[in-house]
């Protein structure tokens, strides 16, 4: 019933979100122009432009939610995504004086994968753990390695695994089983 509920919510406020969104990319589009002798400027207005992109790109997902359309994936660079997600939550992270230790292997496979869902997967545990470790200060450990391919057989397609841990307090008992529920949460308002 919630999921159901998610969709139909999705589907009204989607062409409201929509709307801003491509405002955003026009007076951003504008600004990029006038801004092509200042490439420091520039690279922050073309993030501007990716996100709010992305941002796109998660309000079609919502549409998409309720037809529970598959990923689209494609070979993957995963240490691409993951340095993507890092760019976008470490403003957050240095605001709280969270370390974001990473151990990051160059040799891994491209894998197939939808790289906007697997960077949305990485920037909410990212902004979950700058939660959970709070305004003391912290550290998060993001690391990739090779996995074991399915089942061991030969042939199978390769496999990579990222991994995220921080210093914060942690998932009670008590939530475990709640933290695959879409609209559980218990941050309250944050």
């Amino acid at each position: 019933e919630k999921l159901a509920a998610g969709g139909q919510l999705s589907a009204g406020v989607a062409h409201e979100i929509n709307n801003p969104l491509t405002g955003v990319l026009s007076y951003i589009s504008f600004l990029l122009k006038r801004a092509e002798d200042q490439p420091e400027f520039r690279d922050d207005l073309e993030v501007i432009v990716r996100e709010t992109k992305r941002c796109r790109g998660i309000v079609k997902d919502l549409l998409d939610f309720a037809r529970q359309s598959p990923p689209e994936k494609h070979p993957t660079d995963l240490g691409e995504i993951i340095e993507r997600a890092v760019r976008i939550v470490q403003t957050q992270l240095a605001a709280r004086r969270v370390e974001l230790v990473r151990n990051l292997r160059t040799d891994l496979p491209n894998v197939e994968a939808d790289a906007n869902q697997i960077q949305q997967v990485l920037v909410n545990l990212l902004l979950n753990a700058n939660d959970a470790i709070g305004e003391g200060g912290g550290t998060i450990r993001l690391s990739t390695d090779h996995a074991p391919t399915q089942g061991g057989a030969a042939g199978s397609p390769p496999m990579v695994e990222i991994r995220v841990s921080d210093t914060g307090c942690g998932i009670s008992q008590e939530n475990l089983q709640r933290i695959f529920d879409p609209f559980f949460s218990t941050k309250g308002s944050k």
